[in-house]
């Protein structure tokens, strides 16, 4: 059975922390117990902590506020904002992903669309405006349900130079929305 009995934990779920602190850490506490568990009971732990979450949440529409930065990209972990400069420069897009199987359906969609190259899923399509194109594909793949979170600024600069080996400014990332493109390609999540 998950143990809930640590005093700092108990504080939490009990509400006598504020409701923006208990929110985060009940969202990082079953992410990090989903990985960890796959079971009948996981499920129905997990079923109990989406219970929480929303009790939280309506507690926050009625009278309190989730103080986040404007971007609102946080380690899960530390719950803390992620920097530009704490971004691991290793990452890729399969790394957002919660299954590999979803991220080479994606991947071979791209290469059918004639996007990327096949096998490598280098970024093969410089037609005008494709940088601005793999960023809202990027930010597509997160509203369609593919990806775990949404990636910052800085992560889809480096997501884009590990993954598609194409250099991407920041200002293009800020600046691009995925409504302006054409990605009725890009499926939901639940369909693949």
């Amino acid at each position: 059975m998950y143990d809930f009995y640590k005093s700092e934990q108990l504080q939490i779920i009990n509400g006598r922390a504020n409701a923006d602190d208990r929110l985060k850490y009940l969202y990082k506490e079953k992410e990090r117990f989903r990985a960890d568990n796959s079971s009948r009971e996981a499920d129905n732990i997990v079923c109990w902590f989406d219970s929480l979450i929303k009790i939280t949440e309506i507690e926050i529409s009625r009278g309190g506020s989730i103080q986040t930065p404007k971007s609102s990209h946080f380690d899960m972990d530390t719950n803390k904002r992620i920097k530009k400069s704490d971004v691991d420069q290793k990452i890729t897009l399969a790394d957002f992903f919660e299954h590999v199987s979803k991220y080479n359906a994606i991947m071979e969609i791209l290469v059918k669309e004639g996007h990327c190259q096949q096998a490598t899923y280098i970024w093969k399509d410089e037609a005008k405006g494709y940088r601005g194109l793999i960023v809202a594909i990027v930010k597509q793949l997160h509203h369609q349900g593919f990806l775990k979170r949404m990636p910052t600024n800085a992560e889809i600069m480096v997501i884009s130079r590990n993954t598609l080996h194409v250099e991407i400014a920041i200002d293009t990332i800020k600046k691009t929305k995925a409504d302006n493109f054409n990605l009725q390609f890009i499926p939901p999540a639940t369909t693949i």
